[in-house]
């Protein structure tokens, strides 16, 4: 009897160690199968986030610059209210009263704009309409004339036998009716004229 007991004792315990054999052998795989599973996991989350955060980046990207454009608009809108002319991507603003030179583009300077510059024939019979004998922003500079962006001239409506650099002093240039035509005269900085300002938008 005492002989069964044991070898039913030593039957059970082989039992249990397969088993735990098995288990162990199983375990690494259900560990690893759990990690792969959080990772979709993780995976999906952090998807999630991005697609949420560039949708938001995107809002708010739209958000400025729709406040951009408003501003921009209400600039433009304080322009017209403030006696500006709008023409072809520009504002422009003729003086009511007469300045030298320098002092006419401190003023446009102070607006956010500078003394026009003229582009172009269509811009320059635009002018016309301001009837007034007005600086430009063309000055002289060594044996060149530049506009006050910096840039060269390179078209003109020059008055016949302009520019002559009287006395050398004439320096600068005023914009004035000939006819039907607006041309340009140099003139010494001096001078007291009316000024056209413009501002680009």
């Amino acid at each position: 009897m005492s002989q069964g007991k044991h070898g039913s004792s030593s039957h059970g315990n082989t039992t249990n160690v397969n088993k735990q054999g098995r288990f162990s052998v199983r375990k690494p795989y259900i560990l690893m199968a759990v990690s792969v599973g959080l990772l979709f996991v993780l995976q999906a989350a952090l998807n999630v986030s991005l697609r949420l955060f560039l949708k938001t980046e995107a809002t708010l990207k739209n958000v400025t610059n729709e406040r951009d454009e408003l501003m921009q608009k209400l600039k433009n809108y304080g322009y017209e209210l403030d006696g500006w002319s709008y023409f072809q991507g520009s504002f422009y603003y003729i003086s009511t009263n007469s300045a030298d030179w320098q002092h006419s583009r401190n003023y446009c300077l102070s607006k956010g704009a500078d003394l026009v510059i003229v582009n172009n024939a269509l811009e320059n019979d635009l002018l016309k309409g301001f009837k007034q004998i007005s600086w430009i922003g063309l000055y002289k500079e060594g044996s060149s004339w530049r506009w006050v962006d910096g840039s060269y001239l390179s078209i003109s409506f020059w008055m016949d036998g302009e520019p002559n650099y009287e006395e050398d002093c004439e320096d600068r240039v005023e914009i004035r009716q000939c006819g039907e035509f607006l041309k340009w005269n140099d003139a010494p900085q001096t001078k007291k004229n009316y000024w056209i300002c413009e501002k680009k938008v």
